[in-house]
């Protein structure tokens, strides 16, 4: 189901509701870009290098496109087990947001990243016209602070030229709110003198009842409900910040909705994917990785990356390419497809009925693919097809391979969020190989040491690689 600001408030209770009575969310992003220039990733980085490394790409990057497939096994199915996908896809955009503004907007992107996303048909006008705009908790707590330093600056005053608009502001939200049913009204303001008119005369006169939100040439009020004014009387100091972040459509809802319902959460090859989550929808991300190993413990009990469960599970080694769309094709078919659970979609959610590649790297597809090859390469385990897939998780082998988040070009493998990280040991005869040619590849250096027997090679950089002989006499 794609997700955008024509949609978001009424879809919002659905993808709450989805999140509470699931067994697990599968969760995908697309992004502005990956890496950084000039912090490359390197097959010698150590656990603090490669999370700093991601760190700087997710404060300078941004989520375009945020996938969340809230999977449940059906309850209607007596017969057969049966689970219920519903992937939601949302489009993501850092606007701003009336009062509120939004002081670090900036949007960074990356060449290769756009070429690359543009080929596989992504929507940029949904993007840019309709992504929804989000706040973590940093951003939203400096938007009230700001919003209350608003509220003190001195009202602009009544005089000759706006004095007839005031009037006219003022008698038709009267009329507005004793004569119409309608949640929103729209005032008319050309500038940014007028809209400060309207927020001030909201603020003032309908303080705590009404909130105003700018729109194009227009400031958009609306009423708010029991609930939300409940909210906003719990936070006296701060009554017109809060009372305008209730109206803000704010995707990191959906973040908060899935840590409070304190599911599994599950990627592929997800942990740029993590920090970018937790960067734009979450808080800012800390400098320590042990820090912040700790924040995802205390946000996530289980996190599974199916990419490192597809190398390291015990009963999955026959698996290849464990690329995201190639996992997809393994698992569809013998033997996978003879124990694994069937997987349907749940009523207003068929996009992705009948898909195959056309919607991969879309993030609400690539969420249910992650969901589904989960349920595919779980139920493999011997004995466990009938189970539930709670069950199926609290299996020693598969609890072994839960907190490991897949590396790429590491020595290392894994980051894990529980404990250390197992360095591995190295014994044969190693040299890192500076100013290698661009021209020469993997299989040219291998040739070129073929009189010295065996040889690991493996790239550190774009310049450097590291040659491990497998033969120690070739070089005694």
């Amino acid at each position: 189901m794609n997700v955008s600001l024509d949609n978001y408030k009424p879809v919002l209770p659905k993808v709450k509701a989805a999140i509470a009575e699931a067994d697990f969310v599968a969760i995908d992003c697309e992004l502005t870009g990956l890496q950084l220039a000039e912090h490359q990733l390197s097959l010698l980085d150590n656990p603090q290098h490669r999370y700093g490394k991601l760190r700087k790409a997710a404060q300078a990057y941004r989520v375009i496109q945020l996938g969340a497939d809230a999977e449940a096994q059906s309850k209607v199915h007596a017969e057969e087990t049966v689970y219920v996908a519903r992937p939601f896809n949302f489009y993501v955009f850092p606007r701003e947001h009336g009062e509120l503004g939004r002081r670090d907007s900036n949007f960074t992107v990356n060449t290769g990243s756009m070429a690359f996303l543009a080929g596989q048909g992504f929507d940029f006008n949904q993007l840019i016209y309709k992504g929804i705009p989000h706040w973590n908790n940093r951003q939203e707590a400096a938007a009230m602070e700001r919003t209350a330093g608003n509220r003190q600056k001195a009202d602009i005053p009544e005089d000759d030229q706006n004095r007839d608009y005031i009037k006219e502001t003022i008698e038709a939200i009267d009329t507005w709110l004793q004569q119409s049913s309608e949640r929103t009204m729209t005032v008319a303001a050309s500038n940014g003198y007028y809209r400060r008119l309207v927020y001030q005369i909201v603020r003032n006169k309908y303080n705590g009842f009404l909130v105003a939100q700018g729109k194009d040439m227009a400031v958009e009020v609306k009423r708010l409900t029991v609930e939300e004014r409940e909210t906003v009387a719990k936070h006296a100091g701060n009554v017109s910040a809060r009372a305008a972040l209730i109206d803000v459509d704010n995707v990191s809802d959906v973040v908060r909705a899935i840590v409070k319902a304190r599911k599994p959460l599950v990627g592929h090859n997800c942990l740029t994917d993590i920090c970018h989550i937790m960067q734009h929808f979450w808080d800012d991300l800390p400098e320590s990785v042990e820090t912040w190993k700790q924040t995802i413990r205390e946000l996530w009990d289980r996190v599974i990356d199916t990419k490192y469960l597809a190398h390291h599970h015990t009963h999955l080694s026959t698996i290849g390419n464990t690329a995201l769309g190639s996992l997809v094709a393994t698992t569809s078919v013998a033997p996978f497809k003879n124990v694994c659970a069937k997987i349907v979609f749940a009523d207003g959610f068929d996009r992705y009925i009948g898909a195959s590649d056309q919607y991969l790297h879309e993030a609400g597809y690539d969420a249910y693919c992650t969901g589904a090859i989960l349920l595919r390469m779980a139920c493999f385990a011997p004995h466990v097809s009938q189970q539930s897939i709670m069950d199926i998780l609290d299996e020693n082998s598969i609890l072994r391979c839960t907190n490991k988040l897949y590396l790429m070009r590491s020595e290392l493998r894994y980051l894990d969020l529980a404990e250390n990280e197992q360095v591995p040991s190295i014994s044969d005869p190693t040299f890192i190989v500076s100013g290698v040619p661009r021209h020469l590849r993997t299989d040219d250096l291998r040739r070129m040491l073929v009189s010295l027997g065996a040889a690991d090679v493996r790239w550190v950089d774009e310049a450097r690689c590291r040659i491990t002989l497998r033969n120690a006499d070739a070089v005694s």
